[in-house]
Parts: structure tokens; C-alpha cells; sequence
């Protein structure tokens, strides 16, 4: 049987769904609303975060180009510093053709992390020249690693290289007249083996059969690291380039460091050795880095 509705009762019902459904639109209105304001934080954030990495990256590129210009400047340095000046050089022109390359590029996460490092490396290589000339006049020094930071990353390439640099650090005392030797030597070894641990020939020459090859036939050092970059999937040339003349950098501060005339510790202040030693780590590090060790 049918049922019937008085008048009042249509009425009613239908106030009841109107004002279900003024409910349902005012949830979803808030809802919305919540959505938007939740959206902006996140916009506002982001924008923040830009405006201080903006900020962080023009802070640095002004030191980094002041340093530069010091550098530059004509100064009574001995002829013997004019190849690692020279390597400094290339390091400064290497990361501002990768700025270049990547000013117009969207960057993943992974990336973005190594060009900032490398931007923090080739710092460290002028700001380290600035002290060996005797050109930097800033109070201002470079970042301190943390010591448990670069063992942990170097033990997990292999437990002997995180015994090898204590050892090295352990020696770089300026009352120590062998320092100079223990520490490159060591150092030098420890970049060495990352390359041979992490970029065997064999693998690197499967991938690319055409790999670069040194006079005496290895597989060189700059075609080890475009294939560790590209494992991560980062095809950045300009970024492998700046890579292999960082540790090019390095490898001719540790021929200063060690050199016939130049190579005891108590020729450099005490300032100049940590210098020289956090150079070295943050190096070593940003070769971790690059190795996808981390």
C-alpha cells in the first residue's frame, strides 16, 4: 500500500534533505578551506627555504669571488706554489662551468646535493690558497666536518681506509717532521682506493667500452667518476669534470705539502695544517659522495 505524506510532512522532509545538504557543502567548503590553508603553509615554506638558499648561494658565490680576486692578486709567492695556484684555478673555472650548465636545469634531490657540495669544495680550494699565499684576510673559516662523519662514510667504502686516515690525522702534528709524508701518503691512498673500490676497471669498461685510458693504459680517474655518477642516474658532465679536478686540487696540495723544500709540518702554522687537513676531509667526503658510498 501506497503511503501518503500530508503537506507538512513534504515540507518537512525536504527542509531535512536542504539542510543535509547546506551540511554536506559547508563540510566540504571547510574541508577545502583547510586544504587551501594547509597548501599556502607549504607554498610559504617552500618559498622561504628558497629565498634562504638563494640567499645562502649568493652569500657564497660573493665570497667565493672574492676569494678568487685575492688570489689574483700579484703577490711574492715562490715559484714552486704556481702549479697548485694554477690547479686552484681550474677548480674555480671547472664549478662556474657547472653553475652554468645547471642554472637552467630542474634538479633532482641527488644532484642539487653534489652541486652544492661543489660549491662548497671549490670554497675550500681558493679559501686553503688564500691561507698558503697568505692572500686570505678574512677571519672567517670554512666549515668544520664533524670527524665521526667522514670515518663513518669512509668505513663503509672499507674499514681499512677509516684506519688509514685516524693514522693520517694522528701524524699531522706540527712537531712531527715526518708529517708531511705520512699524511699525503695515506691521504693519496685513501682517494685511490675509493676509485678502485667503487669503480673497478672491469665495471667501469663493461659500461663503456670506449672509457678515456691513461698513457699507461688504466682506465682514468675522470671516466671512474662519470660512471659512479651515472649508477645514481646523473648525467651532469660539467659535474664529473669539476669532480676530477677537485681531487686533481688536492693531489697538488698534497705535492706541495710533501714537496723537497717546502714538505716538513713545521713549515706551515698550525692554522694552515688544520686547513690543509679539513681540505682533505671535505674532499674525501665529497668523493663519497660521489661515489654513492653514503
Amino acid at each position: 500500500m501506497t503511503r501518503r505524506y500530508t503537506s507538512a510532512q513534504v515540507q518537512n522532509m525536504l527542509r531535512q534533505l536542504q539542510q543535509k545538504q547546506r551540511q554536506a557543502i559547508d563540510k566540504y567548503n571547510q574541508a577545502v578551506r583547510q586544504h587551501n590553508a594547509k597548501v599556502r603553509r607549504a607554498i610559504d615554506e617552500y618559498n622561504r627555504e628558497v629565498r634562504a638558499h638563494n640567499a645562502r648561494v649568493l652569500a657564497n658565490r660573493q665570497r667565493l669571488e672574492s676569494a678568487v680576486r685575492r688570489l689574483q692578486t700579484p703577490s711574492t709567492a715562490p715559484a714552486r706554489l704556481a702549479v697548485f695556484r694554477r690547479s686552484v684555478e681550474t677548480v674555480h673555472t671547472s664549478y662556474s662551468r657547472l653553475e652554468a650548465a645547471v642554472s637552467t636545469t630542474q634538479l633532482d634531490p641527488r644532484t642539487e646535493f653534489l652541486v652544492d657540495l661543489s660549491e662548497r669544495e671549490a670554497a675550500n680550494s681558493v679559501g686553503l690558497a688564500g691561507a698558503l699565499f697568505g692572500t686570505d684576510d678574512s677571519a672567517e673559516q670554512p666549515d668544520v666536518l664533524d670527524h665521526a662523519d667522514i670515518v663513518d662514510e669512509l668505513s663503509m667504502v672499507s674499514p681499512d681506509l677509516e684506519h688509514r686516515w685516524r693514522g693520517a690525522v694522528f701524524a699531522l702534528s706540527p712537531s712531527n717532521p715526518d708529517a708531511a709524508r705520512h699524511f699525503c701518503a695515506s691521504a693519496r691512498e685513501i682517494f685511490v682506493r675509493i676509485l678502485d673500490l667503487r669503480a673497478p676497471e672491469d665495471a667501469v669498461l663493461q659500461a663503456k667500452a670506449s672509457a678515456a685510458r691513461t698513457p699507461d693504459g688504466r682506465v682514468t680517474r675522470r671516466e671512474r667518476i662519470s660512471y659512479l655518477l651515472a649508477r645514481q642516474g646523473i648525467s651532469v658532465d660539467a659535474l664529473a669534470s669539476f669532480a676530477d679536478a677537485d681531487i686533481d686540487n688536492v693531489m697538488e696540495l698534497f705535492r706541495l705539502f710533501n714537496d723537497g723544500t717546502h714538505g716538513s709540518a713545521g713549515s706551515f702554522s698550525h692554522l694552515q695544517l688544520m686547513g690543509i687537513r679539513r681540505r682533505v676531509e671535505n674532499a674525501l667526503q665529497f668523493l663519497c659522495q660521489v661515489s654513492g658510498s653514503s
